[in-house]
């Protein structure tokens, strides 16, 4: 018996010893090597539920309640509409939007700046270039629940009037805007949503306004995720209508200026109060109780090395569409 259980323990330790990583080999870092804060990238705390993507439009107020690290490149072209004071005409925004998880729970969130362009039709209003104001903040996971496919995260970011004024931007004094994000699958089918409010520390300098968004995708292949979405703004307070509006050339010759206030222009224009939506706060009269709603359709596609990209087409749903005839999305995304 004594033998036998020799043999037994040596043959015990032959098979550890062929298991074991050879000499000088990594071990994983253990859950508790990783630091409870930021700043080491080398721990995961990357906490997209799997299946999940992010949302595709409205890159500016949209936030998807997981905790995340990443740059994330966005790219729009947005048609104004005929009938607007634009009266045709399109516009572009190139914006870089990064996040930081700075805990499992918390995270730094920078999430609008950019350059922007516009060529409206209106041969009143000069072709336009510029930068976008910046707004950021941070987000807590309160509620996450992996085992049920369901995370609330509560956001609060703030936007500073630091864009150029010839794009509509720069406009008024800085604002809040608190929000709520949800998610919450079932199976390959996956909601995301959100409510904030547009609070500026200026009433009278601009619009106070509700803003919604509702994303839901379906995986039909690993490569290959379709997502629609609907993104809604409700404004229930006006501003006072005076950002400044430049006009072109021969229009400021006439007048003996090359800028007049939004009311002025609206009336030049001849148009009412209208609104900027996501992009930009004009601080329009007129605007109260109005809302503007538009429906998006896109595709998401991993692709290799954390990276994934995006493409979306969006139009507006009501009667009431503002600045917005139709819009295209791209985003190309990089989280580690």
């Amino acid at each position: 018996m004594l033998t036998i259980s020799i043999r037994r323990s040596a043959l015990a330790a032959a098979l550890a010893l062929s298991f074991a990583p050879a000499a000088g080999a990594a071990d994983p870092a253990p859950a508790s090597a990783c630091p409870t804060w930021f700043p080491d990238f080398s721990c995961d705390r990357a906490q997209r539920f799997d299946g999940f993507v992010m949302p595709g439009t409205a890159p500016y107020l949209f936030e998807e309640p997981f905790n995340t690290t990443g740059l994330y490149l966005w790219g729009v072209w947005h048609q104004f509409p005929d009938s607007s004071a634009f009266r045709g005409g399109d516009a572009g925004v190139v914006a870089l939007a990064a996040r930081v998880a700075i805990t499992d729970r918390l995270s730094f969130i920078a999430t609008k700046d950019g350059y922007m362009w516009a060529s409206p039709d209106n041969p009143i209003l000069p072709d336009t270039s510029g930068l976008v104001d910046i707004a950021g903040g941070f987000k807590y996971a309160a509620v996450v629940m992996p085992e049920y496919q369901f995370i609330l995260s509560p956001v609060l970011r703030f936007e500073f009037p630091t864009g150029t004024r010839r794009v509509y931007q720069g406009n008024g004094n800085v604002a809040a805007l608190p929000s709520l994000s949800v998610g919450k699958g079932f199976g390959d089918l996956h909601f995301l949503g959100d409510i904030g409010v547009y609070i500026p520390f200026n009433n009278a300098d601009a619009s106070s306004m509700i803003w919604y968004n509702v994303h839901a995708d379906y995986r039909v292949l690993p490569w290959l995720t379709p997502f629609v979405e609907l993104n809604g703004y409700s404004y229930v307070h006006d501003g006072n209508g005076n950002l400044p509006v430049r006009v072109n050339q021969a229009t400021a010759g006439a007048l003996g200026v090359d800028r007049v206030d939004l009311n002025a222009a609206q009336g030049l224009l001849g148009t009412g109060g209208f609104e900027g939506l996501d992009v930009t706060n004009l601080g329009s009269r007129n605007v109260a109780s109005s809302t503007v709603i538009t429906g998006a359709i896109g595709v998401r596609i991993p692709l290799p090395g954390n990276i994934s990209l995006s493409a979306a087409w969006e139009g507006p749903m009501t009667t009431t569409r503002y600045i917005e005839r139709q819009r295209v999305t791209t985003n190309l995304s990089y989280e580690f």
